[in-house]
């Protein structure tokens, strides 16, 4: 039996040895209403298609999540090993609309250092030890990689009790001895390797969490990450190849303590400061109509983000919005130079293959700023059992040419509803996946096929509940890497129309197609 102390308290997990090798088995019970779910919450990027409006602004199609990167610090490193300090913002605040979750505030489910609904760190892997076993609902408990920019990985069993691997093929190990004592690494396909000791482990309720304490590329280069050695083991200090040192200063605020300023010094001796200012909101002053007090004390609001040089950012939220309107989300940014956008939410329902779920999604996005015309896109989701497909459709603020009629982009992707439709096993692959994207008002139209790719490993691959038990045909039990074949381009102008089209053929087994062909021309025929 192996012991260790971590957040002051004595955590036991079992090491079993088996002809398999060895397991460690920690607690795997997630926190009330906190549902595993890689297509709404863990977002992963495999093959998943996200256009940026500003820099560092997505809103995904597929979710209606909002989400914000900002890069606080950056500092080219050897050979690509880039320091940066990522400061990421997510509109996932509630699981479910509706309240049945009996913990429903989603983003209170872990205590944060820059602000409510916003998150900083440099890779972290939730839940490490995870065994992969299958759930009584078709699911599995595994290790989950968040990336400092809000994506995810998933990994799978890969054939031993200690690795595992990811849908693109990064691979993970559990039985990992780092530069500061045992843990886990991943191996990215870029040869980059990502270290996770046991030190910087903290608990979330109780899910284990690791945090990155190295990264490590091809030459040596190395970043490494040191932590407080209390509570969140929050950051403290990063070092780079190069000399440079990011020292990280903290000021006690609402319900723990906040991120005050991210100090950069460089081996020459100058320095750079970030520094960041909040608000607290409490509990008593939102309850009622809809909506949902805060936890006692409340909790801490980033307001703005003062750069090294500059003007710096603002930021406002819904404290006094309804629920369904997605309460605490974040409603406006102040950008540096004058420009702002704000942020409105509501509820849509979606079918994630066990139930219809109701979310708070983005319905507008509106821009205004000096010398710039106000500009709002809309937002509008259609997701139902009884279609394959699930649809965004995205009205635009400019006009089609000779008209007052505003110009919409309409979304489609696969939706639950395909594997539902066949009721059986081995469709859940595609669920995410873009099928189509017609803009203009179908001026242009893009299409996109899919083929299974290789199969990754034998595990489960299912559909998130959110409390009704999936259907038999809502997971697959092999891990796919799916693969584009075809990708088609219609244009339509003054009448006339052209198609371009890409085949892709001969994917080997990491989904890289060794025969491309391109047929037809992207530009319309016009008649004189």
């Amino acid at each position: 039996m192996n012991t260790f102390t971590i957040d002051g308290a004595w955590r036991t997990y079992v090491c079993l040895f088996l002809t398999c090798g060895l397991i460690m088995l920690p607690s795997m019970a997630a926190a009330t209403g906190d549902v595993f779910d890689q297509f709404y919450r863990y977002i992963e990027v495999k093959n998943r298609v996200f256009e940026p409006h500003l820099p560092g602004e997505t809103v995904d199609h597929f979710t209606g999540n909002l989400k914000i990167v900002q890069e606080d610090l950056s500092f080219p490193g050897h050979a690509g090993l880039d320091l940066k300090i990522i400061r990421t913002y997510s509109s996932k605040i509630w699981g479910r609309t509706d309240l049945l979750d009996m913990e429903p505030l989603l983003a209170d489910k872990e205590s944060t250092s820059v602000g409510f609904g916003w998150s900083m760190h440099m890779g972290r892997v939730r839940n490490p030890y995870a065994s992969g076993q299958t759930s009584s609902l078709g699911g599995g408990f595994y290790p989950v990689y968040e990336a400092p920019d809000g994506t995810a990985r998933v990994f799978y069993p890969a054939g031993t009790t200690d690795e595992f691997i990811s849908r693109d093929f990064w691979k993970y190990s559990r039985n990992c001895n780092t530069a500061t004592g045992p843990g886990v690494c991943i191996r990215t396909t870029s040869g980059i390797k990502l270290e996770f000791a046991t030190t910087s482990g903290y608990f979330i309720g109780t899910t284990f969490i690791m945090q990155l304490t190295a990264m490590v590329d091809a030459y040596g280069n190395r970043i490494s990450v040191m932590y407080q050695n209390t509570g969140l083991k929050l950051l403290y200090q990063i070092t780079d190849s190069y000399g440079r040192t990011v020292t990280f200063n903290y000021q006690p605020c609402a319900n723990g303590n906040c991120l005050e300023s991210i100090v950069a010094a460089g081996v020459s001796g100058t320095s750079r400061k970030v520094t960041y200012s909040y608000t607290t909101y409490t509990g008593a002053q939102t309850s009622g109509g809809g909506r949902q007090g805060l936890p006692a004390p409340g909790r801490a609001f980033l307001t703005g983000v003062l750069p090294a040089t500059g003007p710096g950012y603002s930021y406002t939220y819904g404290y006094a919005d309804p629920v369904k309107k997605n309460q605490y989300a974040l409603k406006s940014i102040g950008y540096p130079f004058g420009g702002s956008t704000t942020y409105l939410y509501d509820e849509r329902t979606f079918y994630t293959g066990c139930e219809n779920v109701p979310m708070a999604v983005v319905r507008s996005r509106s821009t205004a700023g000096r010398d710039l015309p106000p500009a709002t896109w809309t937002y509008d989701y259609d997701s139902s059992s009884n279609s394959e497909f699930q649809m965004t459709t995205v009205t635009r603020p400019d006009t089609l040419p000779n008209s007052t009629t505003l110009a919409t982009d309409v979304y489609t992707f696969y939706s639950f509803g395909y594997p539902a439709k066949r009721l059986q096993t081995g469709n859940t692959w595609i669920v995410g996946l873009q099928y189509s994207v017609t803009r203009g008002s179908g001026a242009e139209t893009e299409i996109r096929e899919w083929d299974r790719g290789s199969t990754v490993t034998q595990a489960n691959y299912s559909a998130p509940s959110y409390g009704s038990q999936c259907a038999n045909w809502a997971y697959d039990n092999t891990i796919q890497s799916p693969v584009l074949k075809k990708r088609t381009l219609k244009r339509r102008d003054s009448g006339e129309e052209s198609r371009y089209e890409i085949t892709f053929a001969n994917h080997d087994r990491y989904g890289q197609a060794q025969t491309i062909t391109e047929t037809g021309e992207a530009e319309s025929k016009r008649r004189i």
